[in-house]
């Protein structure tokens, strides 16, 4: 399993279909992915255009929901609540775009609920929008 990869290992291999990905400690895999399928494999992910943030449309800004500040200059509109203990998983449409937010926050929300959230840039992880070359 995953997090007991992450938990566990000095250095990690990730691998689909024969081909290696990537190679790092769990910390570059988690939070420094090489590319799409690495960000997607490993934890949830969030991959927001480049272009919200100055770079080319065509690479991808990701973002772990636990990394999402609750607060900020972004509005949202709520699409799905999930409790998880200690923290909610919140699926959140933003214009066209699906964020997923974790947070601790536990006052009354409701599904149809307008939040406001940040993404800030230097939360983000800028990755280009394609796997290594077959």
């Amino acid at each position: 399993d995953q997090e007991e990869a992450l938990a566990t290992s000095d250095r990690i291999g990730v691998m689909n279909n024969g081909k290696l990905h990537q190679v790092g400690t769990p910390f570059e895999i988690y939070h420094r992915p090489q590319n799409r399928f690495v960000a997607e494999f490993v934890g949830d992910a969030n991959l927001i255009s480049g272009d919200h943030f100055g770079f080319p449309k065509e690479s991808q800004f990701l973002f772990r929901p636990e990394e999402i500040p609750w607060e900020g200059d972004l509005l949202g509109q709520i699409e799905s609540l999930e409790f998880l203990g200690p923290d909610l998983l919140l699926r959140v449409r933003w214009n066209k775009t699906l964020v997923k937010i974790r947070t601790r926050n536990l006052q009354p929300l409701q599904v149809g609920q307008t939040i406001s959230f940040s993404l800030p840039k230097e939360k983000g992880w800028n990755i280009p929008n394609q796997d290594p070359p077959q």
